[in-house]
């Protein structure tokens, strides 16, 4: 059961450890699935309780049936696995999710407002990866869970999900607050980049090697075949997908792919009989007077679905697109400073005012349907963060690298100024960065 409390908000990180989109790809059909229950008293959860971590090593605890007979993660998928043939899955019910219980429920009346963001700690290839839940009405971080290879987080149907990559080859779900398992969702792929709708009743899952496939949730069903995007005409290379994106209709997705050289953005839609179409795919156009090699990332749609747009990080540069017509539009393109570094990741969101914002290095960015373009200096930031809108769109957060040590801010909307946040977020790892964000209200 879900249980919430009245007037209480949150904040969620998430770790990732997979930062290269090149090193997990998968040739071979994607859809695979098995579930394994896990116990209502996560291992790797730190919320007070007395617990251990699993030897799963991401939080994970598996049990053969009861709730408290906890066992090491199997190396392979479990008898439930579904078979796969091209792309789908067929038949292989699987058995349903443990309903474990949630402390303190109260009165399911009040809506309770998350931001999940994924952080990582350590230096590559050994990182360490957390999920740490911080309440924005007390600004108190409340629970941490390790989680290994985090590449996306969702919320819906009462539950928590996680994909993880980096040879995690699983989806998480987890319970709201307390970050215990609730089960294990186990593929046949390791997803090196996901995006999940936003009700969570599916994701997108894709490996580095170009192929994406849709799962149902909490099922883990495949839904169609699985559809790969490949570069444009007159790349070269082998395609490695960095980003992906759904437009608020869920019938378009924006991806982004590197082929070890450059970069290119396409858009990919959805058909009346379900399956995906690549349509616009275009390499990232050389910049003028620049010989900044172009990286362009993140992609992200405009809350109305016309327009879709990527940041490169290297060059300093918004690309943003016409949906609808598939076109470069120049307007609300912008062309910046370029930057004196990068940051270990790089997302964006698009505000209540029309305008998409990325953080990268020292600086926030910030362009529009109508332009131009404009920078900040964005306050702590060595080596950036992320940023996240709340669900007015009208909040813009920022929460810079080592959030331990540095906090959390909001930024104006119109002059980029930071404001702290008196939050307390000495749970989460000390020297994490910040990779990903998501704001949630359940």
């Amino acid at each position: 059961m879900l249980g919430v409390w009245r007037g209480r908000g949150r904040i969620v990180f998430a770790g990732l450890a997979a930062l290269s989109a090149g090193a997990w790809g998968c040739s071979g059909l994607i859809g695979d699935f098995s579930i394994e229950s896990a116990s209502a008293s996560d291992g790797g959860s730190d919320t007070g309780a007395d617990t251990s971590p699993s030897e799963a090593g991401d939080g994970s605890a598996f049990v053969d049936g009861s709730a408290d007979a906890p066992s090491p993660a199997p190396d392979g998928p479990s008898e439930a696995m579904a078979d796969v043939e091209g792309g789908g899955v067929e038949g292989g019910v699987i058995e349903a999710a443990v309903d474990a219980p949630f402390d303190a429920p109260v009165d399911a009346g009040t809506p309770i407002r998350e931001l999940y963001l994924i952080t990582a700690s350590g230096m590559p290839p050994q990182f360490q990866n957390d999920v740490d839940v911080v309440d924005l009405a007390s600004g108190k971080a409340i629970s941490d869970v390790s989680m290994n290879g985090a590449v996306a987080v969702g919320y819906g149907n009462g539950n928590v999900y996680v994909a993880q990559g980096s040879g995690r080859t699983r989806i998480s779900i987890l319970q709201p607050g307390t970050l215990n398992t609730v089960s294990t969702l186990l593929l046949s792929f390791d997803p090196a980049v996901a995006v999940f709708r936003p009700d969570a009743s599916s994701v997108f899952a894709a490996t580095a090697g170009g192929t994406i496939q849709e799962l149902s949730l909490p099922s883990g069903s495949a839904v169609g075949a699985s559809f790969s995007v490949p570069l444009p005409s007159g790349s070269s290379g082998s395609p490695q997908i960095t980003g992906l994106a759904l437009d608020p209709s869920g019938k378009f997705l924006g991806v982004t792919e590197f082929s070890g050289s450059s970069s290119s953005v396409a858009i990919v839609t959805q058909n009346t009989t379900g399956s995906w179409t690549v349509g616009m795919n275009v390499s990232s156009a050389p910049i003028s007077g620049s010989n900044c090699s172009r990286e362009a990332l993140a992609p992200a749609f405009s809350p109305d679905g016309a327009l879709l747009s990527t940041f490169d990080p290297n060059c300093g540069a918004f690309d943003v697109y016409q949906v609808a017509m598939g076109t470069f539009d120049v307007v609300a393109s912008a062309r910046l400073p370029r930057p004196s570094g990068t940051s270990f990741a790089v997302g964006s969101v698009w505000d209540g005012k029309g305008q998409v914002w990325a953080a990268n290095y020292m600086d926030s960015y910030r362009t529009s349907a109508q332009g131009p373009g404009a920078s900040f200096l964005l306050p702590n930031a060595t080596n950036a963060g992320t940023l996240a809108v709340d669900d007015t769109r009208s909040t813009l957060y920022f929460i810079p690298y080592d959030p331990h040590s540095n906090g959390a801010y909001t930024l104006d909307l119109g002059t980029g100024a930071g404001t702290a946040l008196n939050f307390n977020l000495a749970l989460i790892p000390q020297g994490s960065n910040v990779t990903k964000a998501v704001y949630i209200v359940r």
